[in-house]
């Protein structure tokens, strides 16, 4: 893989921290939604600025150019990208995030707090241009997606590619993959 397309996958995890949405009308507070219905409404969190995503995308626009990041500066890409994931309330109390800064790559895992077994996997690239091309249908009428049915699903968000892999049984369904990839704070994600 290229190291532009592990720097926009760990861009891509860090955003997805710390959004709600509603289903429906309703405050989902729960797992991801089962049904396929992906009618969902993003509700923004308040402590992502401008300015700080601007900070975040100059330093994964460097990770993805091969120049040097500090332990400091992954520090704060991690940081930053925990505002841009799913809450904790719609994860469910039983999960919890785990972020793996690898170089380049940076990989979230959605992980079952008491077993610690991994329930889905994402990858979050950072791509130098945005490509118009990008995937075969559209995802929230903004996006554009792709994936296997059941399995995964991948999304081009700006210039930020997120690729969600479900490896439980119970998130392998369509729906949920969507469902989960839809409560990431998708637009700041495209500001990166």
């Amino acid at each position: 893989m290229k190291p532009t397309n592990l720097l926009s996958l760990g861009c891509l995890v860090l955003m997805l921290v710390g959004c709600k949405f509603e289903v429906d009308g309703s405050s989902s507070t729960s797992s991801p939604p089962g049904s396929a219905d992906l009618n969902l409404k993003e509700i923004k969190p308040e402590s992502v600025t401008s300015e700080s995503t601007q900070k975040i995308s100059t330093l994964l626009q460097n990770r993805a150019n091969i120049l040097k990041t500090t332990d400091g500066e992954i520090q704060q890409i991690e940081d930053h990208l925990k505002l841009l994931l799913p809450s904790q309330e719609y994860i469910g109390d039983e999960n919890e995030w785990e972020l793996i800064s690898h170089g380049f790559l940076i990989s979230l895992r959605l992980i079952n707090k008491e077993t610690k077994r991994r329930q889905m996997w994402f990858h979050i690239l950072y791509k130098k241009e945005k490509d118009p091309a990008y995937g075969v249908e559209d995802f929230l009428d903004n996006y554009r997606g792709m994936g296997s049915n059941d399995v995964h699903y991948f999304i081009l968000a700006g210039r930020v590619e997120i690729r969600a892999v479900a490896v439980s049984d119970e998130y392998k369904d369509d729906a949920k993959i969507k469902g989960i990839l839809a409560a990431f704070n998708l637009k700041e994600i495209e500001k990166l």
